[in-house]
């Protein structure tokens, strides 16, 4: 083959080969058009830029965040307009020696005292969360008993019997009272392999016992789950999430009523300086295809992935078992 020939066809091999694959670059500042190293764009423009790409037939892309916090109030979206072809590939990672951090929390903001050595602070409106963040450490969600053993998380109440044929708990009258906000209250209960956490409707006393009534629907879902050792007498449990029971330090309790944020800091803790965060995103990352068009070929790599938001138990309880598999419920 002619010398000039090879070099004409090699040199056109590369520029086919550069633009079949593109890098591009994203950081929690990014604001770039671009989407270079030296102008990153940002998470909430990377689809579009993609499409574009797309539509000039480039074929693998890399996505590289750079190291920081990336706050998101939606999550990052994937789908098959962005990366269904069998032969394309879509890597989005982290830079190797940076830490990218997906992140779905806020911080607490301005704090005031709120008596008992517990402090408030105001939230917007309909927030809602199950778990609290304190130096990256979780805390304890108010409950009754305390936790006060971090290897089984108790002391414990023990329930005296199941009643299957009314689809009631029978508990002791001493562990229960008419707290403010009854009906969000949940009754936490370990049943063998299943955790199961009722919100309770109402209860009443007969005699030496106290009769509860879970609310719907996870009364019916609670004794459908019925297998030998599920319903046996002595189950331990414990209630949580009423503001009586915030007695403890490192403990918290969020009034959906008047969102208000109540924590009662540990000994140490300076309620200004400490980092305190709660979830408000649900998905960080959503990847989303159609039976006809599955997503294909996508990786993510080196990311780290915290503070999001499930509130499925606040608004319908749960009744699960291993690896919190939900039973009767759609998500």
């Amino acid at each position: 083959m002619n010398k000039k020939v090879f070099i004409s066809l090699f040199l056109l091999l590369l520029v086919s080969i550069s633009y079949s694959q593109q890098v591009l670059y994203v950081s929690p500042e990014g604001n770039g058009t671009v989407f270079t190293q030296d102008k990153p764009g940002n998470l909430a423009d990377l689809n579009a830029r993609i499409r574009e790409l797309k539509q000039q037939q480039v074929k693998h892309i890399t996505v590289f965040l750079k190291g920081g916090e990336y706050l998101l109030n939606e999550p990052v979206k994937i789908e098959n307009d962005v990366s269904a072809n069998k032969t394309d590939t879509l890597i989005i990672s982290g830079i190797k020696g940076e830490k990218a951090i997906l992140s779905g929390g806020k911080k607490v903001e301005k704090w005031e005292k709120s008596g008992n050595g517990i402090f408030k602070a105001k939230l917007p409106q309909g927030t809602d969360f199950r778990q609290l963040y304190v130096n990256g450490k979780m805390a304890v969600r108010a409950r009754t008993p305390n936790r006060e053993d971090e290897t089984d998380f108790g002391p414990y109440f023990r329930v005296q019997r199941f009643d299957q044929e009314n689809k009631t708990i029978l508990i002791r009258p001493e562990e229960i009272k008419e707290w403010k906000n009854l009906h969000q209250v949940e009754m936490v209960m370990n049943q063998h392999w299943y955790q199961n956490r009722v919100r309770i409707e109402s209860f009443k006393k007969v005699g030496d016992t106290v009769i509860v009534t879970a609310r719907q629907p996870e009364r019916e879902l609670h004794f459908q789950a019925n297998h030998s050792g599920l319903m046996r007498n002595d189950k331990p449990y414990y209630f949580e999430n009423a503001f009586e029971f915030l007695d403890q330090e490192g403990e918290w309790y969020l009034n959906q009523n008047e969102n208000t944020l109540y924590y009662k800091p540990r000994v140490g803790e300076d309620i200004q300086k400490i980092n305190v965060i709660y979830p408000v995103a649900d998905k960080l990352v959503e990847i989303k295809g159609q039976p006809d068009k599955p997503i294909q070929n996508v990786s993510l790599r080196n990311i780290e992935i915290t503070y999001n938001n499930w509130t499925v138990p606040s608004r319908d309880g749960i009744i699960a078992s291993q690896a919190v598999q939900a039973r009767g419920y759609s998500e």
